[in-house]
């Protein structure tokens, strides 16, 4: 997670309902009640789910009563269990939407040389195909690309199928808009 220093340990003292949340020899508690604030207020449907898995827990809940008003497994609840533990509110935060993702198969340059040779017939002499661009994707980048993602990089590219001598391709059977239903 973002943002995780892993300097934060917590205890569950059930009796008093409060987290005690330790930070480099600061105390703080977090009451109930401010977890149940922090519980509503949080950015995301996954965050409000574990703080409330966190206020049951400081509740004393048994663990049964949290996987039924959760949906989580016991498993799942003592995972984020200890990633509060081990980085306080910042370890519950949902990271997701943060995430930038893979970089992409083909940098901008490779996508231009794509599209280009995807204007003129397959090397085969034939349409382009999925498996056929990715094998000119995997010839180009040394990495082995499956034929789905090939189709992919066809499609998103605007590819119009080009049949040798630089004839447009009839469409296929298996596209979606010529299927009567």
């Amino acid at each position: 997670m973002t943002g995780c220093s892993r300097t934060h340990h917590t205890t569950c003292t059930p009796d008093a309902g409060q987290i005690s949340l330790h930070e480099a020899g600061e105390q703080e508690w977090l009451s109930c009640a401010e977890i149940t604030l922090r519980s509503t207020s949080a950015a995301t449907a996954i965050e409000r789910r574990r703080w409330q898995v966190i206020g049951l827990l400081a509740g004393g809940a048994p663990m049964a009563e949290i996987v039924a008003a959760t949906g989580y497994r016991p498993r799942t609840i003592r995972e984020i269990a200890q990633r509060y533990q081990e980085c306080g509110p910042v370890g519950l935060m949902d990271g997701r939407q943060r995430s930038v993702g893979a970089d992409p198969l083909l940098a901008e340059e490779q996508q231009r040389d794509l599209r280009q040779a995807l204007q003129g017939p397959a090397p085969d002499g034939g349409i382009w195909t999925g498996p056929k661009v990715a094998r000119w994707i995997a010839a180009r980048t040394g990495k082995r690309v499956h034929r789905q993602r090939g189709w992919e990089y066809l499609r998103r590219l605007g590819s119009t199928a080009v049949a040798a001598g630089g004839q447009q391709a009839p469409h296929s059977c298996d596209d979606d808009t010529n299927r009567s239903a």
